[in-house]
Order: C-alpha cells, then sequence, then structure tokens
C-alpha cells in the first residue's frame, strides 16, 4: 500500500531538512552536506530548471535512505 504525502515519514524529515535550510527551525544532521551539495549544483547549473534536475536524484537518495530507517 503506498504512503500518503501527509504521513509518509520519510517525507515528512526531507520536508524538515529542507525547512530549516530555508527558514531556519530545527537543526538537522544532513544539512550542511545537503547545503554544500546543492552550492556546487547552483554554481554550475545555468537555471533553476537544471538545478532541480540535477537536485532530484540527491532527494530522490535521502527520501530511500530516511524510508531504509523507518520500520
Amino acid at each position: 500500500m503506498p504512503r500518503r504525502l501527509e504521513t509518509d515519514p520519510a517525507l515528512a524529515r526531507l520536508d524538515t531538512l529542507v525547512h530549516a535550510l530555508d527558514v531556519g527551525g530545527e537543526p538537522v544532521p544532513e544539512a550542511a552536506g545537503f547545503e554544500a551539495i546543492l552550492t556546487g549544483v547552483r554554481a554550475s547549473c545555468a537555471d533553476d530548471d537544471q538545478v532541480l534536475a540535477a537536485m532530484m536524484p540527491v532527494l530522490d537518495a535521502l527520501y530511500t535512505a530516511f524510508s531504509q530507517e523507518i520500520p
């Protein structure tokens, strides 16, 4: 059975990570590494569409890792 977006713990962790980097909030251990990757991707891309395309595999990998940590 697929998880609902509103109740998906792995997605909630990604939300907390992005929120912490965007406006602050709860500290997230992965934030520094994610921010470093995002900084490098932004520097190597010409526009936001390219940034999004480059970051999707990173977000997918984090989602998968967070999903494996949840029983």
